[in-house]
Formats: C-alpha cells, structure tokens, sequence
C-alpha cells in the first residue's frame, strides 16, 4: 500500500494505523513506529490523523440491518399516508415532505454510525509474536505482562458501576489494582475456565496443551465450567492449579511462583523439569517443530535457568544441562543422544 500518497483522513481511516495509535497489535504498532520515523515528510498528516482518532475514539461501525428496516418503514408509513390524503397523487408539498424526511432519516442513521463508531466501547486486542512479550496498562491502571505467542482483549473503555473483565489464550501474568468502587476482576479463557480476582498477582497460562494459574499474592476464585469439575476454588498464595481440556480432575499443589514467572525477567528457571515440558515451552513460546529421536528422552529432568530472549543461548544452554544433542535449523529441532 503507497502510503506516501495518503491524506490525514486516509490515514484516520486506516485500520492498522488505527491498531498502531490505539495500540491494539504489536506487529501494526511495530511497522508503523519504523514507517513513521523513516518518513518524516508524512509528520503533518500524521500529526492530523491523530487529532481525528483521539478526538472521536475511532472503532468500526455497528449499525444494525433492524435499524436501517426500522428507519425505511417508519418514513414509508408517512409516505403512504401522504398519497392517501392527496388521491393518489402526490404534490409538490409531499415530495419536499418526502425528501425532508428521507434527509431526516439519514441524518438519524448518520448520527446512529457516528455513536456507533465513536463513542461506542472498543474491544482492543493485544498480540504478541513468538519469542515476544509486551506490558500492557489497562484502563483501572492494573499491569499485564503479556508473553510470547499471546493474545489479550479487552474493552477500552470501563465503568465504575461495572464489572472488570478481560479476555487471554496464551499467557500472562496479572498485577490488578484494587478497584474504589469495588470492582470484581475477571480474566475469560476460552476453555471455560473463569477467574474471579480478589486484588493481586497471578500468572496464568491457557495453551492448547493445558491451563494453569500460579498465584503470587492474594486471591484467586476459580470456577470451572466442566459440568464433571463444577466447582469453584479458592487459591491462596503459592499455590498451582492445573488441568487440561479434556482432563475431568486437575492438580493443586504448592509451588514456588518465581518458577513460573521468570519469563517477565526474560530467564527460564528449572526446578527438576521434565524435558517434555522443555520441549512444549520451545513449541508455544518460541513456534518451534520438536522432534524427539526417543520417548525415554522426555522424562529426563534438568534443574537451573536459561535466558528466554535469545533461542540460540537457551538451547546450548539445554543441551548442556540435560546431556543431549539439540540441533536447530530454521524453525526445526531435532533432539537425540549425545
């Protein structure tokens, strides 16, 4: 797209700028911080476009085809009363009338898309590439640390006399303020998991592989919707519950929280970890293909830490700690004997 030749208003009405402005999707934001800075010449009518999307909140518009069918019924009525009181025939009186109203009605539904697009709550979506992670601040000032390969949502905007809810699959770890008003906060995942947080830090995890939620401080009400684990529990701080989709029983246990979260410091600590789990962190976090030359390999354990934020370092250092051969090429992993 040549977006030299763009106006402010080409630009307003961009979607990706708009998900750079709002911060919306890391790969948009990216692109446009370097396009930006590369093409000062644009400064003015960037510097416009941005006074038009603050100053109106841009999101898409969501008129509904029952409101337009509403509209075009409610002006058809008047028109036929019309014929009827002129004999069928319709004067120059009822045309201006028609039209008047016609213009009335699209003056309704012009003003129905302008709330729709700019006052209307905007779902915003957050989503990090592999290997990436993001700190995002949500409207009540709590912090999320997004990890890699994640994607967080939420609407922008929140009312004090509304619950605080947001939407993760992939990974994050929770610093929730406490609301003045009392706000419940919930975190949504896809499997039916539903957390109710009390004020506090947690870590929580939602892959296809399974689910898990670490807790650093305070509380933590889960409630599972399986109809055979229907049932809500209280997690207290240190503790680990886990289960997966099609498990019907899950684990609880004490943990130390710090193993859990050291990603946020971009490390990996092990605490006499399988390297079955080592292999599901390379497939999740960094999009990697595993392939084991043997299933005894797997239950091979390793205690220690690694840096998260370069793959090249994070696999010699696992080579070196669990005695194997890992050879990387592109996005393959082959893992055998040494």
């Amino acid at each position: 797209m040549d977006y030299l030749a763009f106006t402010a208003e080409d630009f307003a009405s961009d979607n990706s700028f708009q998900n750079w402005l709002f911060k919306r999707n890391a790969k948009d934001f990216e692109f446009w911080e370097n396009w930006i800075s590369k093409n000062p010449q644009k400064k003015e009518e960037i510097s416009e476009a941005i006074a038009i999307l603050s100053s109106f909140k841009v999101q898409e518009p969501e008129v509904s085809q029952t409101q337009i069918d509403n509209s075009w019924q409610k002006m058809e009525e008047i028109l036929e009363i019309g014929d009827e009181e002129s004999g069928g025939e319709t004067p120059r009186h009822w045309i201006r009338y028609r039209y008047g109203y016609a213009a009335a009605v699209s003056l309704l539904l012009a003003v129905a898309v302008i709330y729709q697009v700019f006052f209307r709550d905007r779902l915003v979506i957050y989503t990090t590439d592999f290997g990436e992670t993001a700190s995002i601040t949500l409207p009540d000032n709590s912090v999320v640390t997004l990890n890699s390969n994640s994607t967080l949502k939420y609407n922008t905007v929140w009312d004090d006399d509304k619950d605080r809810e947001v939407w993760l699959n992939g990974e994050a770890y929770f610093s929730v303020v406490k609301s003045g008003s009392n706000q419940k906060f919930y975190v949504n995942s896809r499997d039916g998991v539903l957390l109710e947080v009390l004020g506090t830090e947690f870590n929580v995890t939602k892959r296809e592989s399974r689910t898990r939620v670490v807790l650093n401080h305070g509380k933590i009400r889960l409630n599972i919707e399986n109809p055979s684990l229907n049932e809500d529990i209280i997690m207290l701080p240190g503790e680990l519950v886990e289960f997966k989709d099609t498990s019907t029983t899950y684990i609880r246990k004490k943990v130390n929280p710090e193993l859990y979260t050291s990603w946020k410091c971009k490390k990996l600590m092990f605490e006499d970890t399988k390297l079955e789990e080592v292999v599901l962190l390379l497939k999740e976090i960094y999009g990697l293909e595993v392939e084991v030359s043997e299933p005894a390999l797997l239950e091979k354990r390793v205690s220690g830490s690694a840096p998260s934020d370069n793959i090249n370092l994070l696999i010699n250092g696992l080579s070196e700690s669990f005695g194997i051969t890992i050879i990387r090429t592109k996005k393959h992993v082959k893992i055998s004997r040494k």
